[in-house]
């Protein structure tokens, strides 16, 4: 299959991370801002102060991002955190918890107001509760129906913000192995259907390449685009988090990275050091760097 991404800007991009996972204090069920014991969204008041609190968290973020001169933005969580792993990330805007609902888009308005791209995470899955003892899970999706099911999200993602960067999560095929990727015809169609978006799936097998930027970590030994990838196809790359990994050691093979049009992902909502290994990798990725096509 030809290549059919068309991606121009490989500036880094912000991670953006609004809860944390269980065990919550009874006030916070979602596990708001590392489940904070001040954060109450069962009153009024309470909630008012969690407003607050959100869009604080947006502005720091957007200075943040500013200093790296970031594209934009993935916020992985504004379902919030309510269960436990794996299900912890919904993956679902369609559906929001009722302090976040009245709140977000005034929260997503910041950021394009900022002119940064914005994003969040979808899944081929569906999030469900048992009847009996409340246990949440998420319910893969049959492969003739992932489509449909993801369209659906990255449309209204779409049309209620704007939203351009979508992380999927848990892309897998269970059937052939726990981490075996789903089938890329899926994905090629919905990278098809929504040509203004970027694509960033968490697995991946080489076809992938071909019609998004595959996701991977620096702690787990990854700094660039396999070989085979862009053997493939010329224009690969792929969106590399450095949060937790050895970025001053791996300091030039992320140079080299980012001149042959990897994207860094980096934490956005705080001055992580290694924020500013980020800027300087993309500084010194721009002496001798040539264009990208």
């Amino acid at each position: 299959h030809p290549s059919q991404l068309v991606w121009k800007d490989r500036r880094p991009i912000g991670a953006l991370f609004l809860s944390s996972t269980v065990p919550h204090v009874p006030a916070n069920p979602r596990g708001w801002f590392g489940n904070r014991a001040d954060i109450d969204t069962t009153t009024d008041e309470g909630r008012a102060a969690f407003k607050t609190a959100l869009m604080r968290y947006a502005d720091t973020s957007i200075a943040e991002m500013k200093l790296a001169d970031a594209q934009g933005m993935i916020t992985w969580d504004p379902e919030g955190q309510e269960h436990p792993h794996a299900t912890s990330y919904l993956g679902d805007p369609r559906n929001l918890p009722p302090e976040m609902d009245p709140i977000i888009d005034e929260y997503f308005r910041k950021f394009t107001d900022a002119k940064l791209r914005v994003g969040v995470c979808v899944r081929p899955q569906r999030a469900g509760v048992s009847f009996y003892g409340a246990h949440a899970s998420q319910v893969d999706i049959p492969p003739w129906d992932q489509f449909d099911w993801l369209n659906d999200k990255i449309a209204y993602a779409k049309k209620r913000w704007g939203c351009s960067i979508f992380y999927i999560d848990s892309n897998v095929d269970r059937q052939h192995g726990e981490y075996s990727c789903s089938d890329p015809a899926v994905f090629r169609r919905l990278a098809a259907a929504n040509p203004d978006v970027l694509l960033m799936p968490e697995h991946e097998c080489a076809a992938y390449w071909s019609f998004s930027a595959p996701y991977n970590e620096l702690r787990q030994n990854w700094t660039a685009t396999p070989a085979l990838a862009r053997a493939l196809y010329p224009d690969s790359f792929s969106i590399i988090y450095v949060a937790d990994g050895a970025i001053e050691k791996r300091h030039d093979e992320l140079v080299r990275s980012v001149r042959a049009g990897d994207i860094l992902l980096f934490r956005g909502w705080w001055d992580d050091p290694d924020n500013q290994q980020v800027r300087a990798i993309y500084q010194e990725a721009k002496q001798g760097s040539k264009p990208v096509p």
